[in-house]
C-alpha cells in the first residue's frame, strides 16, 4: 500500500498538520564508539559529519512536499540537526526540545552561555577528524571554572533549554489555533523516548479535538489507547521507509 499518498491525502483534507519526528528518524550513530563516555558525543559529532546523509536528507525533502501549502508545526526529538539543512522547510515552524550537535556549554552551566561550535577552534575535533589519538586532556574546557564543555542535549548536565524555549513558545501560540479546527497529528516514528514531549502530548490533543485525526507511524510502537482508535490509523512501518521511495 502507497501509505506516501494516504498521508497526503489526509493532509489536503486538514486545516493544520502538528507533525512530531521521533528516534526512528534519528541518524542511526555508531552503537560503540569508544570506552569514554566524555569523548563519545564528540566521536558521534564527527561520524555525523563525515557520513553519507543523502538518504535522510531525501527523506525530509520528501516530508516538505507533504508541507507545501499548509499551515503546518514539527516537534522533532532528533539530535541530528538535519531537517535544519531542508530550505522548504520553515524553520520558524519547527522546535527541537531535546537539543543536538550546534552548541556547546559548560557541564556545570556556570556561564550560563551557549558556545556556537562553529564558531570556535576545538583541538579534540580536529584531531578526531584526523584519526588521531585523544584523551582526557584534549576535551574543551569551560574559561571560567575548568569543567568540560558538553554538547547542549538534553541527556547531557547542564542542558540549557534556552535555545528553543523560543520555538516552543511560538509552538504553544500555534497550537491554541488549532482548537475545535480540523487538525491531522501525524506521527513519524515516535517511540518512548521522551515521550513527554510528544507521545503523550498528542494523544491528549487528539482526545480533545473531536476534529482531529491521528496517525501513528512506528515499526513497533504504533499501539495506540482504546479511546482514541475511532479517529486514528497506525501503521506498522519506519517512518523512513515510507518518505524515501
Amino acid at each position: 500500500m502507497n501509505y506516501y499518498n494516504q498521508i497526503k491525502d489526509e493532509i489536503m483534507n486538514s486545516e493544520y498538520l502538528l507533525i512530531g519526528i521521533g528516534e526512528e528518524m534519528n541518524f542511526n550513530f555508531s552503537n560503540k564508539l569508544c570506552d569514554n563516555i566524555e569523548l563519545i558525543p564528540f566521536m558521534k559529532y564527527i561520524e555525523l559529519m563525515n557520513a553519507d546523509k543523502s538518504i535522510y536528507y531525501k527523506m525530509y525533502q520528501n516530508l516538505s512536499k507533504l508541507l507545501n501549502n499548509k499551515n503546518y508545526f514539527i516537534v522533532s526529538i532528533c539530535n541530528d540537526g538535519l531537517i535544519d539543512q531542508i530550505k522548504e522547510i520553515d524553520k520558524e515552524n519547527v522546535v527541537k526540545p531535546c537539543g543536538g550537535f550546534e552548541k556547546l556549554h559548560c557541564k556545570n552551566n556556570c556561564k550560563n552561555t551557549l558556545i556556537d561550535i562553529n564558531q570556535v577552534e576545538i583541538p579534540l575535533i580536529n584531531k578526531l577528524s584526523k584519526n588521531q589519538e585523544v584523551n582526557l586532556q584534549d576535551i574543551p574546557r569551560c574559561s571560567v571554572c575548568n569543567q568540560p564543555l558538553v554538547f547542549n542535549q538534553v541527556n547531557q548536565p547542564g542542558y540549557d533549554e534556552s535555545e528553543y524555549l523560543e520555538d516552543w513558545n511560538r509552538y504553544t501560540t500555534w497550537l491554541q489555533k488549532t482548537l475545535n479546527k480540523k487538525i491531522l497529528v501525524l506521527e513519524l516514528g515516535v517511540g518512548l523516548e521522551y515521550p513527554s514531549v510528544i507521545r503523550w502530548p498528542f494523544e491528549k490533543i487528539a482526545y480533545f479535538n473531536q476534529k482531529a485525526t491521528f496517525y501513528r507511524i512506528h515499526s513497533k510502537l504504533f499501539q495506540v489507547a482504546d479511546e482514541l482508535k475511532g479517529r486514528t490509523k497506525t501503521i506498522a512501518s519506519n517512518p523512513m521507509d515510507i518518505l524515501t521511495f
